[in-house]
């Protein structure tokens, strides 16, 4: 209320100043105050094209011309120009519009260009602003209650999830804290709420803490799938596109058949994070789409594992090559898939589109055979002390599709 008192009060001054001026009659003398007023804008044109020459935005020949252009408009605008009734002018008209267009003018400038809310905006933030006030109040007294009572386990659930609504993401790190400690960090849906509220409140960033949270839900629930979402995301923002297509593929499997949107947007991610990591889609999906599709191109479904009685030889980074290459011809790879030990047990699906040549892919031999690689220095030809598979041979004049199995149990000499 105080505004608008105010804003009537400033228009009404206002008014003041414009309006007094239009009471006033004054004579015309038609065809000379027509003169008056076509001379004035005459001279002031002269001056306007003198300051364009002396800038040097006009030649003296286009100064000249344009000159003599005004000149000749100012003349023949005197001649044509009709008589302006003699005698006093009413400007009623004019006073009311001014009137009344001056102070809504006034309203919407000050709509544009101030903080001004509309009616439906306040109420926007007054109910926004309620239920803040609710959540906060509700917060207090669960705290509450939770000093009185600090075993109790889902209470410290509940806080977590309001303070986590409230994107209070530090808050309810503490509270989840609380509840894993409470049950002795057994529980994987508070497992993975603490590893998500810790990651959210680090800039979205999943640290060594997030993954031992998200590994040991897992444990408990392999099958847990925001779990599986949370531990894809991420390897995903880590680059290790291989162990998010792991958990995701997982999750894809879990998801229900009735759920068409969510099962195309996590393919959609699966599909993006195997083709970062150099996989393929896997060879039970590939081999129906491409059934679906009538397509006969080429692929491999390759399962490769490492031998136990050689597994203290290598390290969680140690680069594992999974390899095609021709039977009877040149030694270059057909197809290459590139990972690390941690990766093992692994599938992937080896096809054209993994070559390391145009001109040399799965397509150019009949016969193939497969193999795996663990290598120690990172280097593509194989190295003394490297781990090796043996060969398994592929005939595509079978068919388009094979699945091979791999053991790595052999030292390179």
């Amino acid at each position: 209320m105080t505004f608008w008192l105010l804003a009537a009060l400033l228009v009404s001054i206002a008014l003041v100043f414009v309006l007094p001026p239009l009471f006033h009659t004054h004579e015309r003398t038609g065809k000379m105050s027509r003169l008056d007023i076509n001379r004035a804008i005459y001279q002031q044109k002269v001056a306007d094209l003198a300051a364009d020459l002396e800038r040097g935005l006009l030649d003296q020949e286009e100064y000249e011309n344009a000159l003599a252009d005004v000149q000749h408009t100012l003349l023949e605008d005197a001649g044509n120009a009709p008589p302006m009734p003699a005698g006093p002018v009413s400007n009623t008209l004019i006073i009311f519009a001014i009137a009344g267009a001056l102070p809504m003018a006034a309203l919407f400038i000050y709509q544009q260009v101030s903080t001004y809310q509309s009616q439906q905006q306040l109420a926007q933030m007054r109910t926004e602003a309620a239920q803040s006030q609710s959540m906060q109040a509700m917060i207090a007294g669960l705290e509450k209650k939770l000093r009185a009572d600090p075993g109790n386990v889902q209470g410290w659930q509940m806080l977590g999830r309001s303070y986590f609504a409230l994107q209070q993401y530090e808050q309810a790190k503490n509270a989840y804290v609380k509840a894993a400690d409470l049950v002795n960090q057994s529980d994987p849906d508070i497992l993975i709420l603490l590893a998500e509220a810790s990651a959210f409140s680090n800039g979205d960033a999943f640290s060594e803490y997030e993954h031992v949270l998200l590994n040991k839900a897992l444990a408990i629930n392999p099958n847990h799938e925001r779990g599986l979402w949370y531990a894809g995301y991420a390897a995903y923002t880590e680059n290790n596109y291989a162990q998010a297509s792991k958990h995701w593929a997982a999750l894809l499997r879990l998801a229900p058949d009735d759920k068409d949107d969510v099962k195309e947007n996590l393919l959609e991610l699966l599909e993006d994070a195997r083709r970062r990591a150099g996989l393929a889609a896997d060879a039970q999906q590939a081999t129906s789409l491409a059934a679906d599709s009538g397509s006969d191109e080429r692929s491999i479904r390759v399962s490769v594992r490492l031998n136990a009685g050689i597994s203290r030889r290598v390290r969680p980074e140690d680069t594992l090559f999974i390899y095609a290459r021709a039977a009877a011809g040149p030694g270059m790879p057909l197809s290459l898939a590139k990972l690390t030990v941690a990766d093992l047990p692994v599938t992937i699906n080896l096809n054209k589109h993994m070559a390391m040549l145009p001109a040399m892919t799965l397509d150019s031999f009949q016969q193939v055979e497969v193999l795996a690689r663990i290598s120690k220095s990172g280097q593509a030809m194989p190295q003394p002390g490297d781990l090796i598979s043996a060969p398994v041979g592929v005939n595509f004049s079978e068919s388009p599709f094979a699945s091979v199995e791999l053991d790595i149990n052999s030292i390179v000499e």
